[in-house]
């Protein structure tokens, strides 16, 4: 994928920021729809592919929340903390986009049946197809189904 109009690609991870804070790029994904990248920085470890992200929380109630500054989301992440899904990895102290809504890899934390709401896993950074439909706690769903915990595509509409 090569750059956009926007001077930078969806692939590009940089230790310098080229580009706003959570600016958006929508890119056609083939016969899978659209796409749309949000521009995050990871200011803590390296971020897998394919891992659910969510804004850093210092746990001090008084602490100021930055909206894209993330890390890998904690166990049972609830929807309005996830900003998205690396598509690549995030390399620790960098910036780069993640996928805020479309269709991507995830990582189960266990078994998956096909066509089911998604949402948080109960390790870290991944999802699980929610069985108890509480559509208020999703923010995809299953397109595939897996036997174990693995990667398995999904759509994801992710806040951001």
């Amino acid at each position: 994928m090569g750059f956009t109009a926007a001077g930078t690609s969806p692939t590009q991870t940089s230790t310098t920021q080229l580009a706003p804070l959570g600016f958006e790029m929508t890119i056609q994904n083939g016969d899978k729809g659209l796409l749309t990248y949000i521009y995050v920085h990871n200011p803590g470890a390296l971020v897998e592919t394919a891992m659910v992200v969510q804004r850093i929380d210092s746990g001090d109630s008084t602490d100021q929340i930055y909206t894209y500054k993330v890390a890998k989301s904690d166990a049972n992440a609830i929807t309005v903390q996830v900003v998205g899904v690396t598509h690549m990895a995030l390399p620790a102290a960098s910036y780069g986009f993640v996928v805020k809504k479309g269709i991507v890899t995830v990582t189960g934390q266990a078994a998956v049946v096909h066509n089911q709401p998604l949402k948080g896993g109960s390790a870290v950074g991944t999802v699980i197809h929610d069985d108890a439909d509480s559509a208020d706690q999703t923010f995809g769903q299953t397109l595939g189904g897996a036997a174990s915990a693995t990667t398995f595509d999904a759509y994801v509409n992710c806040m951001g």
